[in-house]
């Protein structure tokens, strides 16, 4: 919040305010989703497994993708 005030000092308080308000909010929600949805994925050990290989295809896809790009 303290980076909107000070990016733009001459807009309207109430507007940043409300802006800020917004995205904290929003971003509460989606850490409280991916906790759940965390605790659900890696507290089984199958789950895990899963979580990992997809992971290391999308770390692998990426580096195959930075080295021919």
């Amino acid at each position: 919040m303290a980076t909107l005030f000070a990016q733009y000092p001459e807009a309207d308080t109430a507007r940043i305010t409300q802006v800020a308000t917004i995205f904290t909010l929003n971003n509460a929600l989606a850490f409280a989703l991916w906790t759940i949805a965390g605790q659900w994925l890696l507290g089984q050990p199958h789950h895990a497994r899963a979580a990992n290989r997809v992971m290391a295809l999308i770390l692998c896809g990426a580096a195959v993708g930075i080295a021919l790009g």
